[in-house]
């Protein structure tokens, strides 16, 4: 135990183990290289790796629902709705907004600054409403 102005300390406290690369570094040591994250191992770890980063999914047969956007998930697929029929149905919270066709037939909107934006709204199919928010492409099909 070591004194610092009359108060004891500990020296573990003044050199953490996240500081230590620092230390060696100045050492003249080169730092230790960081610790990647391993993959998942398992095919049951991999498929719910890949669960989280497919597009949710939507059909009126799967009732009401409220899919919020979020990073990684804001692509919404909605396979039994077709471009004509979607048109009719879908209510945008900001009617400024343009909708634009990518060439791979994602529907993405354009905003009134002319770039691609997130944008929130509803649709009613059968009876079944899905209200969505954040999202910034629909898959049809």
């Amino acid at each position: 135990m070591a004194r610092h102005n009359g108060k004891p300390f500990s020296r573990s406290r003044l050199v953490s183990g996240r500081a230590w690369p620092d230390l060696s570094s100045s050492w003249g040591r080169p730092a230790p290289a960081p610790v990647m994250a391993r993959p998942m191992g398992t095919p049951a770890a991999a498929a719910a790796l890949d669960r989280i980063r497919a597009p949710a999914c939507w059909s009126p047969a799967d009732g009401d629902a409220d899919l919020p956007g979020r990073p990684g998930r804001d692509t919404l697929r909605l396979p039994a709705i077709g471009l004509a029929q979607l048109l009719a149905v879908l209510d945008l919270d900001d009617p400024r907004l343009s909708l634009h066709l990518d060439a791979d037939g994602a529907i993405r909107f354009i905003g009134p600054e002319g770039e691609p934006v997130r944008f929130s709204g509803a649709l009613t199919l059968d009876g079944a409403t899905l209200r969505f928010t954040g999202m910034a492409c629909l898959l049809l099909g």
